[in-house]
């Protein structure tokens, strides 16, 4: 979108699928999403405060105000501001220090590449879970073996032990 905004021809020279929303992303998820981020950045606002007031403190010096918190709270504000103005137009703004096409699509290109390696390291995770749950099957199968080995020994040793069946033991010869 903010390719858009730099050159609105990229539409006809890209395509109109190119800058399409991926179908498992709805406006619900953008809001959320959007929100999400503002929350974050309210975080570390609230945080740099702290620590910021903590480093005051320790060096005996006066503490910030709530003021200034509210003061450096505005860029949240913003923020929110700036999605709503855009979930509301429809369009976004290109942002950035002189933001070109091809600026903007790098990015894109870094992103498409995080992606994947994220993709993968989430495959490599799976197949991990599945080579453990797969060694696990195996082991308690052999355990399952030996215990059914020991008592079928257990069942023939006491054939064994009984007379009556003893000569027909001896002409099979079993294993231990």
């Amino acid at each position: 979108m903010m390719m858009i905004d730099v050159d609105p021809k990229m539409k006809k020279k890209k395509g109109a699928d190119f800058f399409m929303r991926p179908e498992d992303l709805d406006d619900e998820w953008v809001k959320q999403h959007q929100e999400f981020l503002v929350e974050e950045q309210r975080q570390k606002i609230t945080k740099k405060f702290e620590k910021d007031n903590e480093k005051l403190k320790a060096e005996g010096g006066k503490e910030m105000k709530d003021k200034e918190l509210k003061e450096r709270l505005e860029v949240a504000d913003e923020l929110a501001a700036k999605f709503k103005k855009e979930n509301r137009s429809g369009k976004v703004e290109a942002e950035g220090k002189g933001p070109t096409v091809e600026k903007l699509s790098n990015a894109i290109e870094k992103l498409e590449q995080r992606i994947e390696t994220m993709k993968v390291q989430m495959e490599d995770k799976d197949g991990n879970k599945e080579v453990a749950l797969g060694t696990s099957k195996i082991v308690s199968g052999v355990t399952l073996l030996r215990s059914k080995y020991r008592a079928l020994t257990g069942y023939v040793a006491e054939l064994y032990r009984s007379s009556s069946h003893r000569g027909l033991l001896e002409e099979v010869q079993c294993p231990d």
